[in-house]
């Protein structure tokens, strides 16, 4: 539908665009921010990664043992493969 009211045609057509400028409040200029990822071979790794590693690990230990429990008890009730 078009508009032939010709006051709406001063108006911007305004669309979104990813800019890569941020307006800061403190300063009077806006800074281009750099998008730089942090190196992680000049940091040694947090103690936090290992210890979700470890958990990670037992975990699945501690899953994959109850399903296995849970598997014998109920392997009687297994129906035999169809050759």
């Amino acid at each position: 539908m078009f508009m032939n009211n010709p006051t709406y045609h001063d108006v911007a057509n305004f669309t979104y665009l990813p800019c890569p400028i941020s307006l800061n409040k403190h300063a009077f200029n806006s800074t281009i921010q750099n998008a730089k990822k942090p190196d992680i071979s000049l940091k040694p790794p947090r103690k936090s990664y290992f210890d979700n590693l470890f958990y990670h690990k037992f975990n699945a230990r501690k899953c994959l043992k109850a399903f296995h429990k849970y598997s014998k008890q109920y392997a009687h009730l297994k129906t035999p493969k169809e050759v």
